[in-house]
C-alpha cells in the first residue's frame, strides 16, 4: 500500500510535469523571495561639465526598504566620498525624487562615472537596481590669443593656444563666423586631432584675418570628443573696421572719466598704484583690490594710524604690511568696510557686471569677484572701466577693465586675460 501510494505520487508528479505545470517544492520559501527593483528611472547619458540631471524614479519591493544609497562611483565602481546619500525608507516604495537636490551631477570632474542606487530589504537582500555608466566631457582653450573688440582692416592675427579635452578630440573647429553665428566661407577650419590636446597656432596661416571686410563677426572655437559630446568653447566678438574709433571728452560731464581710444576708464594716479604695487603671492586679492579703489577715489593711499607690521611679513613691502593689518585685520581675509565698502551678492553674474558699469558711469570704481580657471580659485579685480560700445544691457565680463592685483602696474581688459570667466557666486563691492 505504501509503495501503491508513492507510485500514484510519481504518476501525478509525471502527469503535471508532462502538462507544463510545476509545483514548487517548498511554497512558503517562494512567497518569502525579495523583489527589489527599480522603475521608470531617469538616467545621465552623455554630459558636459557643470551639467544638472532632474532624477526621478521608483524603488520598490515586496518588502520594506530599508537601505537606499544613491549617488556616484567611479570608473573602477567604487563609491566617491561625500558624493552619494543615504537614506532608510522603512517602506515598501522609495521616490527617487526625494534625493535629486542632493545629488550634484554638476559639480563632477570630467571622466567616467556610475550612476548607482543600492538599495536593500527587510529579508537581507541588497543590490544595485541602478548602474549606469555615464561621462561628464571638457573642453576647454588655455593661455589662448583672441582679436581685440576693434579690428582694423587688413591687419593679421596670430591665433595662439591650446585647447585640451578630458577625451580624444574627433573634430576642432576654429575660425570665424558672422555676427549670427554662422561659419564664414574660407575663414574657418575644421580637423581631426585624435588626441585631448590641439594646438591652435596649427591652423593660424589657414585663417587670414587681413581679408576680411569691415563688419562684425566672431572668433570661435569649437569641438567634439570621442564621447559624442560637442561644445563652443569660445566665442568673442570683434569688429573688423577701417580705423579705430576715438571717443572724445564731455565738456559737461561731472563725472571724473578719461576717455581713452577704444575705452572708458576713471581717472587715477598711476604712481600711487605702482606704489601700492602687486601681489606675489596667492591669497590677498582682495586687500590690494581695495587699496586701488580707495587709490582711484581718493587720490592717495589714504590710511594712517596703521598697526605695527608683524615681525613674519616685514619681508614684504610695507603697503602689504598695512594692508594686511588694517584691511584684512592681520589676515588675509578681506574686511571690505574697512574701505568704505559695501558687499552685495548676485543671483546672476550678468547683473553683478550690470551694477558695474552703473558704477563706473557714477564715477566709482568697484570690486568684482571672477573665477580663475587657471587656478580653480576665485579672484577679485578693481573694475575701473569698460571698452567702448559697453553698455548696462550687452555687458560682459570681457569688456570690463580693471587694475587686477596679479598685473599691477598695467590695466588689463578681462577679456584678454585667457582664463578669467564668470564666477558662480557673484559679488560687487561698491564704495
Amino acid at each position: 500500500m505504501i509503495f501503491a501510494r508513492r507510485l500514484g505520487c510519481v504518476a501525478i508528479s509525471l502527469t503535471l510535469a508532462l502538462t507544463g505545470i510545476f509545483i514548487p517544492q517548498n511554497a512558503m520559501a517562494a512567497s518569502g523571495t525579495s523583489a527589489l527593483k527599480a522603475s521608470n528611472y531617469s538616467v545621465p547619458g552623455k554630459l558636459y561639465i557643470g551639467s544638472a540631471v532632474t532624477l526621478k524614479g521608483k524603488v520598490s519591493s515586496n518588502k520594506k526598504l530599508t537601505f537606499i544609497r544613491a549617488g556616484f562611483k567611479n570608473s573602477k565602481k567604487r563609491w566617491l566620498v561625500g558624493k552619494n546619500v543615504t537614506v532608510n525608507p522603512e517602506s515598501k516604495k522609495f521616490n527617487i525624487k526625494t534625493v535629486d537636490t542632493k545629488i550634484k551631477f554638476g559639480k563632477l570632474k570630467a571622466g567616467t562615472y556610475y550612476y548607482t542606487v543600492y538599495a536593500k530589504d527587510s529579508s537581507g537582500s541588497g543590490r544595485n537596481v541602478i548602474n549606469k555608466k555615464f561621462t561628464v566631457s571638457e573642453m576647454k582653450p588655455v593661455l589662448y590669443t583672441t582679436p581685440s573688440y576693434y579690428h582694423v582692416n587688413g591687419k593679421g592675427f596670430n591665433m595662439r593656444g591650446k585647447v585640451y579635452s578630458e577625451f580624444k578630440m574627433t573634430r576642432v573647429k576654429v575660425g570665424v563666423t558672422n555676427s549670427k553665428g554662422v561659419w564664414k566661407k574660407g575663414f574657418y577650419k575644421t580637423v581631426n586631432p585624435k588626441s585631448v590636446k590641439f594646438n591652435i597656432a596649427s591652423v593660424d596661416t589657414d585663417i587670414k584675418f587681413g581679408k576680411l571686410s569691415n563688419g562684425t563677426y566672431r572668433y570661435v572655437i569649437w569641438a567634439r570628443d570621442n564621447k559624442g559630446k560637442s561644445r563652443t568653447i569660445l566665442s568673442k566678438t570683434f569688429k573688423v573696421v577701417k580705423k579705430i574709433p576715438t571717443e572724445s571728452y564731455s565738456s559737461n560731464t561731472k563725472v571724473p572719466v578719461l576717455y581713452r581710444t577704444n575705452q572708458t576708464i576713471l581717472k587715477y594716479n598711476h604712481n600711487v598704484i605702482e606704489n601700492i604695487g602687486r601681489q606675489t603671492f596667492s591669497g590677498p586679492c582682495g586687500l590690494y583690490s581695495m587699496a586701488y579703489c580707495r587709490a582711484v577715489l581718493d587720490g592717495k593711499f589714504t590710511k594712517t594710524g596703521y598697526d605695527p607690521v608683524e615681525k613674519e611679513y616685514r619681508g614684504f613691502d610695507t603697503y602689504y604690511g598695512k594692508l594686511w593689518a588694517v584691511y584684512g585685520h592681520h589676515s588675509n581675509g578681506a574686511y571690505w568696510s574697512e574701505a568704505g565698502g559695501d558687499c552685495i551678492w548676485f543671483s546672476t553674474a550678468k547683473s553683478c557686471y550690470r551694477r558695474a558699469v552703473r558704477e563706473i558711469k557714477s564715477g566709482r570704481p568697484c570690486i568684482i569677484k571672477v573665477h580663475n580657471g587657471y587656478s580653480g580659485n576665485n579672484h577679485y579685480v578693481a573694475v575701473i572701466g569698460y571698452t567702448m560700445g559697453t553698455t548696462e544691457s550687452n555687458v560682459t565680463l570681457d569688456r570690463l577693465i580693471a587694475i587686477d592685483p596679479v598685473y599691477v602696474p598695467n590695466v588689463k581688459v578681462l577679456g584678454d586675460i585667457s582664463w578669467y570667466s564668470d564666477t558662480s557666486s557673484p559679488q560687487c563691492i561698491v564704495f
